[in-house]
């Protein structure tokens, strides 16, 4: 078999396989017949071990006057049965342990190398991410301790 016959085989076979998954018999879609949405698969139960509940929450980080240059973004998740907050900077002027507050308490450190730093913290961190929500204040502070990212929930 030459190669571009074996690309054709396999385009062929996955284009097939993706026509399946993506028709439904049933007509009274709103896509039409043929087609299917998100919530039918919903209602017919395949999807019935990962509903969409929960909220998912983001603050945008906003520069302070000690690092004018740096820029962030946290998010929060519940929509998969597990909270996760996660706070990503750039544009930071300092290397090293940076602290993150979420409502003047501390949730973590974040290691900034080259300017970008990620934190990533689960539902299993002892409740502190289960309670996000609208308003909530994130904090990011430079290793002397200096206020340098702020930002709350929306």
């Amino acid at each position: 078999m030459h190669t571009s016959s074996f690309v054709k085989t396999v385009f062929a076979g996955i284009a097939s396989s993706l026509i399946l998954v993506g028709c439904s018999t049933d007509n009274n879609s709103p896509m039409g017949p043929g087609t299917s949405t998100e919530t039918d698969a919903v209602n017919k139960g395949a999807m019935a071990s990962s509903p969409l509940s929960g909220e998912f929450l983001q603050a945008s980080l906003s520069a302070t006057k000690a690092d004018p240059s740096s820029w962030g973004k946290a998010t929060w998740d519940s929509r998969t049965g597990k909270a996760k907050l996660s706070i990503r900077v750039e544009g930071v002027s300092t290397n090293g342990v940076h602290k993150v507050t979420l409502n003047n308490k501390g949730i973590g450190v974040l290691n900034v190398v080259f300017g970008i730093g990620v934190l990533e913290v689960g539902s299993e961190a002892d409740g502190i991410v289960a309670n996000v929500k609208k308003g909530d204040l994130i904090h990011v502070f430079n290793p002397n301790g200096t206020l340098i990212l702020a930002g709350s929930f929306q």
